[in-house]
């Protein structure tokens, strides 16, 4: 007991002593902890953040990159196709299984799938269709100033200087002037049709008028007849005079004779006619009369065929 005394008077004379709550230190203790949790925690949040953003940025690059390589590198889709000949021939088969033989020196334009929108084909030059038959979507033909329209047939088209040439070789086809729908003909099979400068007329339509050339009347004074017997004077016949216009002899052959009358002409197998050759002919005459013409200018010959009305034409000889 007189050493805790000691200790109570020894502790008087410390000027420094201060007295504390244990409990509230402990408390303030805590607080500090948790404040530097919380900064922490701060700390950690705004970087976790930053990571985040740089992250998604990276992922946008890498994103937009390989979709700009795919659409650089990947081929367009073909959507329309042109075919053209010059010397050669050439056939074309669509998607829809209809088929188009193109000429020489000619041009076609089209979709490469039929299975949307029209069936359709841009031509120029020559070429024989043959077309699938399918109400739901008739095929149509832009040639030049005309729309052809099918529904399954097979038809020819040719451009001969500024003349169209439709020949309709089974069903039925609409021809159209594009640019006025109600000039329109409707063809039937075996049928042909020119149109030219906005008028369709058949190859009959063609042939010229024979020029009458009517002679003149000269006036003359009346000389005394002796009354004897009344002479009736017979007129003189009208001369019928024919025009004659200038081919050359390969035109005639192709596309006049071995094309309207392709039935009865034949040429004969490795025969050297003169093709360039210039004939002065009445294009409308009959068949026969067109072959007497070519033969008595020299440029050919012919002899019956093995049909009625055949003729096989052939070189004269010289």
């Amino acid at each position: 007991m007189d050493k805790f005394d000691d200790i109570l008077k020894e502790s008087k004379n410390i000027s420094d002593f201060k007295s504390f709550d244990v409990d509230q230190e402990w408390n303030n203790f805590i607080k500090v902890l948790e404040n530097e949790n919380l900064i922490e925690a701060d700390t950690f949040s705004k970087k976790s953040n930053h990571f985040n953003k740089i992250l998604i940025s990276t992922l946008l690059i890498i994103i937009i990159g390989t979709s700009l390589f795919f659409l650089l590198t990947q081929k367009p889709k073909k959507v329309f196709e042109i075919r053209e000949t010059k010397e050669n021939l050439d056939t074309i088969s669509f998607a829809d299984g209809s088929q188009l033989f193109l000429g020489k020196h000619s041009k076609a334009e089209f979709p490469v799938d039929f299975t949307q929108g029209e069936r359709y084909v841009k031509m120029q030059g020559e070429g024989t269709f043959d077309i699938q038959h399918n109400p739901a979507k008739p095929f149509n033909v832009y040639f030049g100033e005309l729309q052809i329209k099918v529904l399954g047939t097979k038809f020819s088209l040719l451009k001969m200087n500024n003349m169209a040439i439709i020949e309709n070789h089974s069903g039925r086809v609409a021809v159209s002037q594009i640019l006025n729908q109600s000039n329109t003909v409707i063809l039937e099979a075996n049928e042909v049709y020119l149109y030219e400068s906005g008028k369709f007329k058949t190859p009959k339509d063609t042939v010229q008028e024979i020029v009458v050339v009517e002679q003149p009347v000269l006036k003359q004074k009346p000389k005394p007849q002796p009354i004897v017997k009344e002479v009736i004077k017979e007129e003189e016949p009208v001369k019928e005079e024919i025009k004659l216009s200038t081919y050359y002899l390969e035109d005639v052959i192709n596309d006049h004779l071995l094309k309207y009358f392709k039935k009865n002409v034949k040429v004969e197998k490795k025969s050297k006619l003169e093709l360039k050759a210039k004939i002065k002919l009445n294009i409308n005459a009959p068949l026969e009369s067109i072959l007497s013409d070519l033969k008595a200018q020299g440029y050919i010959d012919y002899k019956d065929g093995t049909c009625a009305d055949c003729y096989i034409i052939f070189p004269p000889v010289k």
